[in-house]
């Protein structure tokens, strides 16, 4: 009798070109974490379109998280070895960035996503 033996593999896999600008805000983008970031997005956008795909979106944060800050790293120590200007940050963005995520979020919407964070473990 024969034997017939079968597999099959549907699979997915995009490589994604960034410029070194477009890197550098999605880095940024991911350092308030998937807990800000859902928070936000179900608060302002709602859950029907994020929610099927947050497992997807926790993985490509830690990606970005793993990967792309050596990167930035490296092209920044390469401009100061050749004493290169650095890349300039939009001053703004730094402001509020060290004044931390609740100070660029109105004030509405942040007591909204802190009591979420509060009863709900994203």
């Amino acid at each position: 009798m024969a034997q017939v033996k079968a597999s099959s593999t549907v699979k997915l896999s995009v490589t994604l070109v960034l410029t070194e600008e477009e890197a550098i805000a999605l880095n940024e983008m991911t350092k308030y974490g998937i807990k800000a970031f859902l928070a936000g997005y179900y608060k302002c956008l709602g859950k029907y379109y994020m929610e099927p795909h947050e497992r997807g979106m926790r993985s490509l944060f830690k990606t970005v998280d793993r990967e792309l800050p050596q990167h930035i790293n490296r092209i920044n120590r390469a401009r100061e070895m050749f004493d290169l200007p650095k890349k300039e940050e939009p001053p703004k963005a730094r402001a509020k960035q060290i004044k931390g995520i609740w100070q660029w979020i109105p004030p509405k919407i942040t007591t909204e996503i802190r009591k979420y964070l509060d009863k709900e473990s994203i």
